[in-house]
């Protein structure tokens, strides 16, 4: 049965007290089921099977079934389904954040950096939960958005049916108060935690079409949580005693301090303009955390009195005395005194305002609702349910049972169950949550600010390539552009590097160790003397595929005018940009790590990279594709003749996962100059599929340090070894092949 491993009905009956047998009958006789019945299991298909035994006599629908227990237990007939209104109308009002992809909120939210999982969580507390696809039973929107009612997550899969195409989500195990994004969602409840709902354009609850990917919702905090008996799903291998799963849904309430909801406001400014005003209710009465992080030296654009030109998003910051993350605590008592534990889900600390319960004389949340103490287990519980007192306590030998005038009975799947009117009405914002811990967009710096010169320091760091939310449409941005923000929407920009300040050798940490093949498997090692450049290059032999060498450089000058005329190429031009990948997994455009920009004979790999011939290319690119080049030369005493080069600048934390250069009619050699900080180069074999070994080893790796060339040998190493390369900060890497049209 899909409801509990009582399988047959009469058993559920005989939880409480043996059933009336007249009543018993009678259900019986009006679903043509005889004296059967009391071996009568409904199925996960839809279907009422009599005992296992019988297989041979006709099975009962599970609808029909539903519409017999409606009337056993007194309730009229649902109501029919009608569909979500509204669906052409949008609001008047712009929401506080709008993005079109999932990496636009990631890197301009700090309250949500999840690219997979619907809740962004940080060492148990609940930041950012997005609303999107995957729906589960009774997800509902009411009261204008003010309550939102989802799930948790996790345990939830789309099977392969038996006819080989994909069925709907369904769960796929039990979803536990130990699984980490329940348990986070059941502290948040507890703690009183607020948190941001975000919308995606494919949660079908929201009740008008979004013009854009996902839109900031505004603050909510979680009123109450229960569990549900979910129907296994077809193709679903169902719990050991029971087929039915447990399902824990999340009551979300509109925190009315920040006034408002957006969409329930009348406006004369629609959501498509590209310009709105700065404030809007959800976001007027929230108090901006101020900001001790710094940002480069530069100037702004001027586009007129119209365009107010800020500096990007960098970590939040607050002094309030709230923590900035709450650990587990036996003693429940604990809860009531946050400290402060200083660390955000981001890059640098914070003194985050996280709020917690701070009046001890506030009732618990079951207190808002109309209860009903379960004859069972005695526990008090919400009415929540029109069609009766349903029990949502999983221990609870009645747990989601529908009492009638005949017992207890599971409820079959396709029974439906509405929410009780009262349960759905908005609930009092709690006292702990008079202030709220930071606004929804993520605050801005003055540009004054970029006079200081200890921000020098960060140009290779995380904060410039971090996205942001534009002041005049409020669009969340990647920052896909090397030498300003720009917003994809309006072009908006702001915050320009200056051509004269960039990141000197000095400041970043060349001194490391020089790490030179650890040779775990496959290769032999051997050193060559290059006398004509004064350099010592190391040679790897990768067996049966070719070889790689790591040309050590000796006279680093030409390196260290390389490393600065790039930057300042970068700087004064369009050329180094983030585009986009040509596969993802995520909604909307993925953009790559690096800043790169494409010379010569047009390059294709997974990066849909921006290309320019030699003759339009920065001088610099072309100084280093003559000092490869020359390098190559004498390495492997042959001419080489490159015709194209890919430039590729890397801030902290960005990177190259594993790759080849596999692009058909690459030629035998690639080279690579290493500038600025060092990067470990790693291969690795291929995952053979044939033998079902993935995850190969690594075979060869080493430190490539600034004025390094790295030149791999022989085609057979794009066909059997992936590389990749793990910068220490700022790094630029300046790579040339040569490709021909075959």
């Amino acid at each position: 049965m899909p409801f509990c491993t009582r399988s047959a009905l009469s058993t559920a009956e005989t939880i409480i007290s043996p059933p009336n047998v007249a009543h018993q009958s009678s259900l019986c006789s009006l679903m043509g089921m005889s004296d059967s019945y009391n071996h009568a299991q409904i199925s996960s298909d839809n279907q009422i099977v009599i005992n296992d035994e019988h297989t041979d006599r006709p099975k009962i629908k599970s609808s029909t079934f539903c519409k017999v227990l409606r009337i056993v237990a007194g309730l009229a007939p649902p109501a029919p389904k009608s569909l979500v209104k509204g669906k052409d109308r949008a609001p008047t009002r712009r929401p506080p954040v709008w993005a079109e992809s999932r990496q636009e909120l990631c890197e301009a939210l700090p309250y949500y950096r999840s690219f997979q999982s619907g809740l962004y969580m940080y060492k148990k507390v609940a930041y950012g939960y997005l609303l999107e696809a995957f729906p589960a039973p009774r997800d509902i929107w009411a009261d204008n958005g003010r309550v939102i009612i989802s799930h948790g997550g996790g345990q939830c899969i789309c099977p392969k049916l038996p006819d080989g195409t994909q069925g709907p989500p369904t769960l796929q195990a039990d979803q536990s108060p130990l699984d980490a994004r329940v348990e986070t969602l059941l502290l948040a409840a507890e703690r009183r935690t607020p948190l941001v709902l975000i919308a995606g354009e494919g949660y079908g609850q929201l009740p008008w079409k979004l013009d854009c990917a996902y839109v900031v919702l505004g603050w909510y905090w979680i009123s109450y949580t229960w569990a549900e008996a979910e129907p296994v799903g077809k193709g679903v291998m169902p719990p050991r005693d029971r087929d039915y799963f447990h399902r824990y849904k999340i009551r979300f309430d509109w925190v009315n301090n920040q006034g408002e909801p957006w969409w329930d406001c009348e406006s004369q400014i629609p959501l498509n303009l590209g310009t709105s005003p700065k404030n809007t209710p959800a976001t007027t009465d929230l108090q901006t955390p101020g900001c001790a992080d710094t940002l480069e030296e530069g100037s702004s654009i001027s586009l007129g009195a119209a365009a107010r030109l800020t500096i990007p998003v960098a970590p939040l910051r607050s002094t309030r005395e709230f923590s900035g993350c709450l650990d587990y605590f036996e003693d429940r008592a604990m809860y009531y005194a946050a400290e402060n534990c200083g660390e955000w889900p981001g890059d640098k600390e914070m003194t985050s305002c996280l709020p917690t319960i701070t009046d001890q004389t506030e009732e618990p949340s079951i207190h808002l609702y109309d209860t009903f103490v379960c004859p069972n287990c005695h526990e008090k519980t919400p009415l929540i349910y029109k069609e009766g007192q349903i029990c949502v306590k999983p221990s609870c030998p009645a747990f989601f049972l529908l009492r009638t005038t005949c017992g207890l009975f599971p409820i079959p799947p396709g029974f439906t169950l509405t929410f009780n009117p009262p349960f759905l009405l908005l609930r009092p914002t709690p006292n702990s949550l008079a202030n709220l811990p930071y606004d929804l967009i993520p605050p801005t710096l003055d540009e004054n600010i970029l006079e200081r010169t200890e921000c020098k320091a960060d140009l290779g760091g995380r904060t410039l390539w971090k996205g942001w939310v534009c002041t005049d449409c409020e669009r969340a941005n990647c920052r896909y552009r090397w030498e300003v923000w720009e917003c994809r929407h309006c072009g908006n920009l702001f915050a320009p590097l200056n051509l004269n300040t960039n990141m000197p050798l000095s400041g970043l940490s060349l001194d490391f160790p020089p790490f030179m093949g650890d040779a775990m498997t496959m290769h032999t090692g051997r050193i060559m003397m290059l006398s004509s450049m004064k350099n010592i290059a190391i040679a790897y032999d990768l067996p049966d595929a070719g070889t790689v060498y790591h040309v050590i450089s000796h006279d680093r000058r030409a390196a260290d005018k390389l490393f600065h005329d790039y930057q300042v190429e970068a700087a004064g031009g369009f050329y180094f940009q983030r585009r986009a990948l040509k596969a993802n997994t995520v909604k909307g455009a993925l953009l790559a790590q690096h800043f790169a920009v494409n010379s010569g004979v047009p390059y294709k790999y997974n990066v849909d990279t921006l290309s320019v011939p030699f003759d339009q290319s920065p001088s610099c690119v072309m100084a280093a594709l003559n000092l490869i080049s020359s390098g190559t030369s004498d390495v492997l005493k042959v001419d080489t003749r490159f015709n194209e080069i890919l430039s590729v600048i890397y801030r902290e934390g960005q990177k190259m996962g594993w790759h080849d250069d596999g692009e058909p009619g690459l030629g035998p050699v690639v080279a690579s100059l290493c500038l600025g900080s060092p990067a470990d180069i790693s291969f690795r074999s291929k995952a053979n599929r044939a033998n079902g070994t993935f995850g190969a080893e690594v075979a060869l790796s080493f430190t490539l340090s600034h004025g390094d060339i790295m030149i791999v040998q022989g085609r057979d190493i794009q066909k059997q070894y992936h590389h990749r390369a793990m910068p220490y900060g700022l790094r630029i890497a300046a790579t040339a092949r040569m490709i021909s049209d075959s």
